[in-house]
């Protein structure tokens, strides 16, 4: 915690000012869906969380081009302003609609403005995080990172703690507090960000705008390394996600109900103490971890990391016991301690100076691909044994690892 000090101001005001915002969108986003369901059928809402994460990845490939070549610091206040005017429509609207229930039109307005202001966010969401790689070195990276890694998963679970206590009847007043503090945070990128990509950007060099952003993703996607490393961190994911999208259905089928202390444990509260017990120890263990890891290389903790995480979680995929599954949760956990921060240090060995929003936007495509793996484990459980499904979740993690280690460990990308 004492290394936040020694941070670059850039970097302090970066980490603080992504805590307060992903906290106050945690606690409003999702719950604005929960909210439309009084309105909406289930199908229309699928559909419409379907569009939105795909506009808002393509918006993140369009902002990720155009924070490499426009100066970062104007680019982000802009995008954030008029995020701020989106949301002020956004709260108006829930606001009529409260005094109007009926009104049809108000509703779909509504979704219109979740959409776009979800664009919004999403176009200057990778030069957020190029700022951090052009104010970290390979002296201070680990630490910073490791620092916004537990920042991002506080913020979650505060934002989540939050939006579920209050957004039931106070929705409006957290999306004023999210207007308030997004307003706070502009003001701030405005007066306290010292520097920006200046000294990195790119000339651009065809005036067709498409021309060049296409050309821009086909040079980055020539970087046979960076695309190695994305699938293999596809695989890796994998693994994780295969908790939400196919071990959580198996235990709210097949998990048997015990007592434990007087209360009831189903299957949905054993998922349900999983990833309370996750949360727990990503809030309090990570710089004690980060102190036993620090005097590690960067390869091992990579290695060691991925591998825990990797066993954990495979390992849940099978099991059905409690103990154990309390166990495995711990390992994958403490794994994910280790490797994390170092895997998000390790990918800047990649990306070109002038082009880190544009290599962070196309990161966010192992996401995309683990979340279909792991739709697809579920789907191949139909057909293929526990055993079988477990032994390939672990195979697939183990793939990822040996991409990543080719990429990174061979050709002594790291010490």
């Amino acid at each position: 915690m004492s290394s936040f000090m020694q941070f670059p101001l850039n970097i302090k005001f970066r980490i603080l000012s992504s805590f307060f915002s992903k906290t106050i969108g945690t606690a409003t986003s999702p719950f604005l869906i929960l909210y439309l369901t009084n309105y909406l059928n289930d199908v229309f809402l699928g559909l419409l969380l379907i569009l939105s994460i795909s506009l808002n990845f393509i918006s993140s490939i369009i902002g990720g081009y155009l924070s490499d070549i426009f100066n970062r610091k104007r680019f982000i206040t802009t995008f954030q302003t008029v995020q701020i005017a989106m949301l002020s429509i956004l709260t108006f609207e829930l606001y009529f609609l409260e005094k109007n229930p009926q009104e049809g039109v108000l509703l779909y307005c509504i979704v219109i403005s979740y959409v776009l202001q979800g664009m919004i966010g999403g176009t200057y969401k990778p030069a957020y995080n190029a700022l951090i790689m052009d104010s970290t070195n390979k002296d201070n990276r680990r630490d910073i990172y490791r620092f916004n890694y537990w920042t991002t998963n506080l913020s979650l679970a505060v934002g989540t703690s939050i939006g579920g206590w209050f957004s039931s009847n106070h929705l409006i007043s957290l999306y004023l507090t999210s207007i308030f503090i997004l307003i706070l945070v502009t003001i701030g990128f405005f007066i306290i960000i010292e520097n920006d990509n200046q000294i990195f950007r790119k000339e651009v060099r065809q005036n067709n705008f498409f021309v060049n952003l296409f050309n821009n993703y086909k040079e980055a996607l020539k970087n046979k390394d960076w695309v190695i490393f994305l699938l293999g961190s596809a695989f890796i994911f994998s693994v994780e996600f295969s908790l939400i999208y196919y071990s959580n259905i198996r235990l709210a089928r097949d998990f048997s109900q015990f007592s434990i202390l007087g209360i009831n444990i189903s299957g949905i509260r054993m998922f349900s103490v999983l990833q309370l017990i996750n949360t727990i120890l990503v809030v309090f263990c990570t710089f004690q971890i980060g102190r036993v890891v620090e005097k590690w290389s960067t390869k091992n903790a990579l290695l060691i990391g991925v591998f825990l995480y990797i066993c954990g979680y495979s390992l849940i995929s099978y099991n059905l016991n409690f103990y154990i599954l309390i166990l495995c949760v711990v390992i994958a956990t403490i794994g994910e301690l280790i490797f994390s921060p170092n895997w998000q240090a390790a990918q800047i060995e990649f990306i070109p100076k002038d082009k880190r929003g544009s290599f962070s936007a196309l990161s966010a495509l192992s996401n995309v691909l683990a979340l279909l793996m792991a739709s697809g484990y579920l789907l191949l459980s139909g057909h293929l044994t526990l055993s079988i499904i477990s032994i390939l979740i672990f195979i697939i993690g183990f793939v990822g690892l040996i991409l990543v280690s080719l990429t990174l460990v061979l050709k002594n990308r790291l010490e």
